[in-house]
């Protein structure tokens, strides 16, 4: 990272391995999540993920993906289903540029 060209890593006082944008919301059970490179966004729900090495981790998405934090199952899967039913696609659909 230091080698980068950026200045952003190389800024005295900032170490380069600074996470931004976390709260409560990031530690949340469940997620609905969705990929922010796409014009045509598919919800899922993801929550705890167990590994054989590591155990139980929270999933934390990365900034190429959407997400909102819920503390409860069954009110994810319900907003998931909605933003996943025909009528939210068409809305998401006729707001999009068809871009990035």
């Amino acid at each position: 990272m230091l080698n980068r060209s950026s200045k952003w890593f190389k800024t005295k006082g900032i170490p380069f391995y600074s996470f931004f944008g976390l709260g409560d919301y990031s530690f949340a059970p469940y997620k609905i999540v969705w990929c922010c490179m796409s014009y045509q966004p598919n919800f899922s729900v993801v929550s705890k993920v167990n590994d054989e090495n590591i155990g139980d981790k929270e999933v934390m998405p990365d900034n190429t993906i959407g997400y909102f934090s819920v503390d409860n199952k069954a009110e994810a899967h319900y907003i998931c289903a909605i933003l996943n039913s025909t009528t939210s696609k068409k809305y998401f659909e006729s707001r999009s540029s068809k871009s990035k």
